[in-house]
């Protein structure tokens, strides 16, 4: 409609490029020095817009819980490398719980579902957990060793620690699909010879008490109820798609949304409209356990994210959640 065709003119692709370049260029770990420059990038984004953003900081430590989510902490690391010259792998379809090999001083290649495997690799002795888990999901991802785009790629895996002895119990190291399939025919290989399987590796890093971000701007409305726009602004770098496509097109709905109603081309909305850039679920979490009214207040909520993938109906849908 005519609206519609208005706020999409209203949009700049080159104020969408410039955001997607500087927020990519950060190494965006949650509770990291990278995230937090991040956030501090774009709250100086959406002032330059004339929208005064917020960051409100939460405590990144084993002490802090905000509803379910436990509160891990920063992590620093300095030195890491993985050389495998003969591997150890989990027989495929045998569950973590009756695995009962001695991994004493060794490295445990799981290729999906790590997380599973996590207490019983510490329990038998494993110093490290060697992983690929990038999941199949059909028909859009699929024999991922064979593509072209994602053979070579490093799934986006977060080892979270909630105790000192969880800091200290492994090492996880992610691979590619590609050395996954080499990894998974190298132990079928060896199983059959009876060798000894080696590898050698390297962590050099810290844990410390850190802290997470929550960047907040806000369009007031004619009544106290809000709708909510989030995006995720933590993930590796230099990830583009996931999630800075959805934090840039996020910060710029909200300039579009601040121009027009500030220049009267459209009326104040009938209800407030909140921009909301978290690391995540635990951003998520924080929010919703620190402004509990606020949140009762929000009356819809639309999450932004990887929006930069095709919009044909193989990738990048749009889920609708009643709750």
């Amino acid at each position: 409609n005519e609206r519609s065709r208005q706020l999409f003119g209203g949009c700049s692709e080159e104020l969408l490029t410039e955001t997607v370049h500087a927020l990519s260029a950060f190494h965006r770990i949650q509770a990291t020095d990278g995230y937090r420059l991040a956030a501090k990038e774009a709250a100086r984004r959406l002032a330059c817009v004339g929208l005064p953003a917020d960051i409100r900081t939460y405590p990144a430590d084993f002490q802090t819980t905000y509803l379910t989510q436990g509160m891990f902490r920063g992590w620093r690391c300095s030195e890491g490398w993985l050389e495998i010259t003969t591997p150890f792998c989990a027989p495929e379809g045998v569950q973590p719980e009756t695995f009962c090999e001695d991994m004493h001083g060794g490295l445990l290649f799981v290729e999906n579902n790590f997380d599973a495997w996590l207490g019983r690799a510490a329990a038998l002795g494993a110093c490290g957990i060697i992983t690929c888990s990038i999941p199949e999901i059909a028909p859009v991802r699929v024999d991922l060793a064979n593509d072209p785009q994602l053979k070579d790629a490093h799934g986006n895996l977060s080892f979270h620690a909630f105790s000192e002895t969880q800091e200290t119990a492994l090492a996880g190291f992610a691979i590619t699909p590609a050395c996954a399939r080499r990894l998974r025919e190298a132990c079928i290989a060896l199983a059959q010879t009876h060798e000894r399987p080696t590898a050698r590796a390297c962590v050099k890093s810290e844990f410390y008490d850190s802290t997470v971000e929550n960047v907040m701007t806000f369009l007031p409305g004619q009544t106290e109820e809000e709708v909510l726009i989030t995006a995720h602004l933590c993930h590796p770098r230099s990830s583009v798609n996931d999630n800075v496509s959805g934090v840039a097109c996020a910060m710029e709905a909200m300039r579009v949304l601040h121009e027009q109603i500030t220049g009267g081309m459209l009326p104040t909305p009938r209800r407030g409209i909140r921009l909301l850039l978290i690391p995540e679920f635990t951003g998520t979490y924080a929010y919703l356990a620190s402004e509990p009214e606020r949140a009762a207040r929000t009356i819809a909520a639309i999450n932004a994210d990887m929006v930069g993938a095709r919009q044909d109906g193989r990738t990048g849908p749009v889920v609708m959640v009643d709750t």
